[in-house]
């Protein structure tokens, strides 16, 4: 008889967020009337379309049938936030209890003017397309509030083809140019992939819709279509090129919606249906000592890379300089000054240039912020910048691989290794970027930024 008891006991929390389970006595003995002779002959599916088909008769047991099958939807809800938490909590930083208030909202009431998320299921629920607690798992874990929530925490809950799938040309070039500042060129090939997946993708996905319901998630694309999407290039670099553009597609995404970027490290992608994949480890070959070379090659990579950036920065400063220099070593020194002030002080282009004035003056003049933008460039610095530390990271990276495997794994790994460090160092620009366009930018927080205020120290020594 317990095992049935999800039909009469409701899921609930506390004020304090406990989760606990709430018996209701008028609805289990109405359940037991039902369905006692027959219980143990009856199938669980059977149980609940006979609810459904007596919630929706519109009698007099229609409302505690409904508020029956609302118990069972509340358990399925508590499992389906438990089983986040267990997959992606410890490492999002988050339990069971932070997600529960946005979903598990049933106060139990037959009737009243308040709408439990419960309900909402249940009224939307069609028995013959699904299981009941496959449609709640479903709706669940596509509540907005709580996707909302993960979204904060760094989680965003699709893959990288539907992300694809429903960014047009134009969005593309938007996030590109405005956000990664990436130049023309780069933006033009980027453009023309995505077109060329969406010819290829779009109209197998339609023929597939055809013969399958639809809603069905979007499934990584099969060896034919990254020869046809690529044709003049190995599946495998088309595969890479399309994930390295999906995942600064998600990055902006998180951070549009969640008003920070993601931390560097792994990244969980998740489709609607719960299908994940987890971001690629290297890995070395087997052996007692395969954890310590692991810890080995990280340190050195944080290391190099910080290095790399520090180089990048330094060699961008001084070709700029030096172009200066050409016309005029004050205009120069005021450039220097003006990095400063942006970057460290985060004063504004007008407040730099009445600085600049008075310090410069009468030498130079600088009427307005234009003229300070003019001077600074800061969109082709940070491409330089990302050039540049792509370059040096690069080649450090093969080289420190290199003591921690060998070197037919390390050419296998070499796609994988391009679209990472990409990756990585796309973040890093994009969120100066983003850092560089907020009213309230005071001290530098971003990577980029907080180098940068070292090197020009350093220079200035």
């Amino acid at each position: 008889m317990d095992s049935f008891s999800h039909y009469w006991q409701l899921a609930k929390i506390t004020s304090s967020g406990r989760y606990f389970c709430k018996s209701l006595p008028q609805v289990e003995t109405w359940f037991l009337h039902c369905f006692l002779d027959e219980l143990n002959d009856l199938s669980e599916q059977h149980i609940q379309n006979t609810l459904v088909e007596r919630w929706q008769a519109g009698d007099a047991d229609s409302a505690i049938a409904g508020l029956s099958l609302r118990c069972f939807i509340s358990h399925c809800i508590y499992n389906t936030c438990r089983h986040l938490a267990q997959q992606f909590g410890q490492h999002y930083g988050f339990h069971t209890t932070d997600l529960l208030p946005y979903v598990l909202d049933d106060n139990g009431r037959l009737s009243n003017p308040y709408r439990p998320f419960s309900l909402d299921i249940l009224e939307r629920y069609h028995p013959g397309k699904a299981k009941l607690n496959t449609w709640t798992i479903h709706l669940t874990k596509n509540h907005r509030s709580l996707n909302d929530f993960l979204l904060e925490q760094g989680l965003y809950r699709i893959s990288n083809w539907a992300i694809l799938n429903d960014t047009t040309g134009s969005q593309l070039d938007h996030v590109f140019r405005t956000f990664y500042q990436f130049p023309e060129v780069e933006r033009q090939a980027a453009q023309t992939l995505l077109q060329q997946y969406h010819q290829v993708y779009r109209r197998d996905r339609r023929l597939s819709l055809q013969t399958r319901r639809q809603g069905a998630r979007c499934q990584p694309p099969t060896q034919e279509q990254l020869q046809e999407i690529g044709t003049h290039q190995p599946p495998e670099k088309v595969l890479a090129q399309l994930e390295d553009m999906a995942t600064k597609l998600r990055h902006y995404r998180i951070y549009r919606r969640s008003g920070h970027m993601q931390t560097l490290g792994n990244v969980v992608f998740l489709d609607e249906l719960d299908n994940f994949s987890v971001e690629r480890y290297v890995s070395t070959e087997s052996s007692s000592d395969a954890d310590d070379d692991q810890q080995a090659f990280y340190q050195q990579y944080q290391s190099g890379l910080e290095s790399c950036l520090q180089q990048a920065i330094h060699q961008a400063l001084q070709q700029r300089i030096a172009s200066l220099q050409k016309c005029s070593r004050l205009k120069a020194q005021a450039y220097m000054e003006a990095i400063r002030l942006f970057h460290q002080e985060g004063m504004s282009m007008g407040a730099i240039a009445i600085r600049l004035t008075q310090q410069f003056s009468p030498h130079l003049s600088f009427n307005n912020q234009v003229q300070i933008t003019r001077l600074l460039k800061l969109k082709d610095l940070r491409t330089q910048i990302r050039q540049l530390t792509l370059d040096n990271t690069t080649r450090f990276v093969y080289k420190a691989a290199g003591q921690h495997t060998s070197a037919q794994r390390l050419s296998e790994l070499k796609p994988a290794i391009e679209t990472i460090l990409t990756q990585t160092i796309d973040q890093i620009i994009g969120e100066a970027a983003a850092e560089a366009q907020s009213p309230q930018r005071r001290q530098p927080a971003s990577r980029l930024a907080v180098t940068l205020c070292e090197v020009v120290e350093s220079l200035a020594a």
